[in-house]
């Protein structure tokens, strides 16, 4: 069932068209029941009879409704929620369009420049230092037990390999050698002070920390201190290189590598073929490789 809406009153033709001929007038709140669906065209069959009316027009908006009696005024106030409902989305989507419209004309703003990306750098690595530094010296830390216990290992290898005397690698050495690898390095004779006074204070520094580090059995840091001075120290004369190659030659002899301990104790008895204490670790090396 319709109902006309439209005020005052509309026509009803014979056809489904504007131009058909006008057969009566539908005035405003008359009912009316409908035979089938409405056509494309909005024009609605009139049951009973071949008459037709039209639910809406282009020009004059809504003319028929639909009629659910009673319950008519709750229909109109769905429609009247449904109406609001699409019009606040159709506003939705037109504001979204124009929003879109605008950001599809923006300009990408340029990037930090080169001084800004220092500073960000800059303070970047910063923080990562004030993060990392706890971390580092505890990394230092579980190194140093590492070296403690590694040494400790290897003595307590070496003293059961002593004791167990199967072969002449693992046989003591002869009387004398002991005592003389137990000394320290000894700090450079008189002769040692012709190099520049610049020259000096650069490898003498690294060869006076290798051998506190060697007091302290601090092995691998003296292996460091002493080979960086070896370095700094090429224009040394033979008496200094010999005594710098022999330091090594011993802290090789404490980590256990004889072949690298032989090759420093032949350098340094060619460099001063007359000095006793490189034939010294030359032999302690040798007897340790199994060598004549």
């Amino acid at each position: 069932e319709w109902v006309c809406v439209f005020n005052p009153a509309m026509i009803v033709r014979k056809r489904p068209s504007e131009d058909g001929e006008i057969t009566r007038r539908l005035v405003t709140g008359e009912v009316i029941k409908a035979k089938g669906k409405v056509t494309e065209d909005n024009w609605v069959q009139i049951d009973g009879s071949n008459e037709w009316a039209l639910t809406w027009h282009k020009t004059h908006g809504q003319l028929l409704s639909k009629w659910f009696g009673t319950e008519q005024q709750r229909y109109l106030d769905l429609e009247a929620k449904v109406a609001e409902r699409r019009k606040v989305r159709n506003e939705t989507f037109v504001l979204y369009r124009r929003k879109k419209n605008e950001v599809a004309g923006w300009s990408i703003p340029p990037g930090p420049s080169k001084e800004e990306l220092v500073e960000l750098e800059d303070e970047e690595g910063e923080q990562l230092h004030f993060l990392l530094d706890p971390v580092l010296q505890e990394m230092k830390e579980y190194k140093r037990k590492l070296r403690e216990l590694r040494q400790k290992r290897l003595e307590a290898e070496v003293e059961k390999a002593r004791r167990a005397g199967a072969s002449i690698h693992n046989a003591p050495l002869p009387s004398g050698f002991e005592a003389a690898l137990e000394e320290a390095p000894k700090p450079m004779d008189s002769v040692q002070q012709s190099a520049p006074q610049e020259q000096k204070a650069a490898w003498e520094d690294k060869k006076q920390a290798g051998d506190k580090a060697f007091k302290e059995k601090e092995w691998n840091t003296a292996l460091s201190c002493y080979s960086q001075a070896l370095e700094m120290g090429q224009d040394l004369s033979p008496q200094q290189r010999a005594t710098m190659l022999s330091n090594r030659s011993l802290v090789y002899a404490r980590l256990f590598e004889w072949q690298a301990s032989l090759e420093d104790a032949t350098k340094a008895t060619e460099l001063e073929a007359e000095w006793p204490k490189g034939w010294l670790r030359r032999a302690t090396a040798e007897l340790r490789l199994c060598r004549n």
